[in-house]
């Protein structure tokens, strides 16, 4: 039988380790929420893995490093994708009224409403700068 495949190992750079993916997946885990040294122990004792602590400190960064390119990769394609930001009006017009509503039970009650929009080119809708 010959080496497995892994396309996550591919596209995170990881492909011609001699570890298997799971090792590799439990190595990373380890080095990533203990000390290498703690991990390596971990592993030894609950495994029976024998790794170094340089290893799984060199796995643990090699992986990190992969997800930090692929993060900046996306970020790179999402600023060069995004769309402006909306340009924001010089000036708004606002205006607000009430209004009575009948609720359940025969009740009544005030809403109050508010609109905002942007004043039309010549409609005399101009306020003084504060």
């Amino acid at each position: 039988m010959g080496p497995g495949f892994s396309p996550l190992d591919e596209a995170l750079g990881l492909s011609g380790s001699r570890y298997s993916p799971r090792l590799q997946g439990w190595v990373v885990r380890l080095g990533a929420d203990v000390p290498f040294a703690r991990a390596a122990f971990w592993l030894h004792e609950l495994c029976g893995i024998t790794l170094s602590a340089a290893t799984v400190r060199r796995q643990t960064e090699a992986v990190g490093a992969s997800a930090v390119a692929r993060a900046e990769a996306e970020v790179a394609q999402l600023e060069r994708t995004a769309l402006a930001p909306p340009v924001h009006p010089e000036r708004l017009v606002l205006g607000a009224d009430g209004a009575m509503v009948p609720l359940v039970g025969g009740e009544w009650a005030e809403v109050k409403l508010l609109s905002i929009g942007e004043p039309a080119a010549g409609s005399g809708a101009s306020c003084a700068s504060s």
